[in-house]
């Protein structure tokens, strides 16, 4: 608790421009019905619940993991702490007002299909920016919730830029695990990005970074992988599919295709590959289950 207490107090700098955040929320008066407006929810550590925008200003509650909190209004400057950048929020909490800065509340919020009682609350840790100025790598914090409580934490870094969407999709028919998450890692940069998902299970009241999905968007030349779980139509009980889908560029080839005006035009392909590998989860990675792994490629077009 103490050690992002300190984090907090010590790395903030102020500026003045709100462009360019890494957390924001809506204030409710911006939604068609106010009293309607979902809450937000603390996730790092205890939160301090302040009398004014400042990490300086007087104590007005202690929040703890998981408190919901509506968002009221928002400052106009700018605070930076562990190179993320988010303003303060004046909040209602357990019937009090008082600010808190936005990178203290969860970016997303969902709960355990095995245990209800059980919360899923995640957000940015950490924005590093390298010396050279064009490379940025994020981290998320990753937290399990009960009744104010943290069960476990985990940190995951962004294989390429930032995060999206965090959902829990229940077991999908594995026994040994209680909740399969998703965390999304959008494509930044049109073609060519990189993109997929961060895989975490729930086990045994533990976080598990089980594998990072990785894939590239390109038309004939993308990449991806997935997993096809037990559940799935294609799935198979206690086994988990990893299906990676690639390209040979060195393999391509020529052929002629009959254009709108009836005369030969060159037609290029490139060659794909679709490997299927077959794992087992045994309480703390993905192992193959000894079945040889299956593998097909074919020719592509790429126009």
């Amino acid at each position: 608790m103490r050690h992002w207490i300190l984090m907090f107090l010590f790395s903030p700098v102020l500026g003045s421009a709100q462009n360019d955040l890494h957390v924001q929320f809506i204030a409710r008066d911006n939604y068609m019905m106010p009293e309607e407006a979902p809450p937000e929810h603390t996730f790092m550590g205890t939160v301090v619940l302040r009398d004014e925008p400042s990490h300086e200003s007087r104590k007005v509650a202690a929040l703890y993991p998981g408190t919901s909190v509506y968002i009221d209004s928002v400052s106009t400057d700018t605070v930076v702490a562990n190179g993320v950048r988010s303003v303060w929020y004046r909040v209602e909490a357990n019937k009090q007002f008082g600010w808190v800065w936005g990178g203290l509340l969860a970016q997303d919020a969902t709960g355990s299909y095995a245990d209800p009682t059980v919360k899923f609350l995640g957000g940015l840790e950490y924005v590093t920016t390298w010396s050279d100025t064009t490379t940025v790598r994020y981290k998320y914090r990753l937290v399990a919730v009960r009744d104010g409580q943290q069960l476990d934490a985990i940190t995951l870094p962004s294989f390429a830029w930032n995060f999206g969407q965090l959902s829990a999709l229940g077991n999908r028919g594995l026994r040994n695990v209680d909740d399969v998450l998703f965390l999304d890692v959008p494509c930044v940069g049109g073609c060519g990005c990189a993109t997929g998902s961060i895989v975490v299970f729930w086990s045994g009241g533990r976080f598990h970074h089980v594998a990072d999905m990785k894939g590239s968007p390109d038309g004939a030349y993308s990449t991806n992988q997935h997993l096809v779980f037990p559940s799935d139509m294609e799935g198979l009980p206690g086994i988990i599919k990893r299906v990676t889908s690639s390209y040979d560029e060195s393999e391509q080839t020529g052929g002629e295709l009959l254009g709108n005006d009836g005369e030969e035009q060159p037609q290029e392909f490139v060659r794909r590959f679709v490997t299927t590998e077959f794992l087992r989860w045994d309480g703390a990675q993905l192992v193959p289950n000894g079945q040889a792994k299956e593998e097909r490629s074919y020719l592509l077009p790429t126009d």
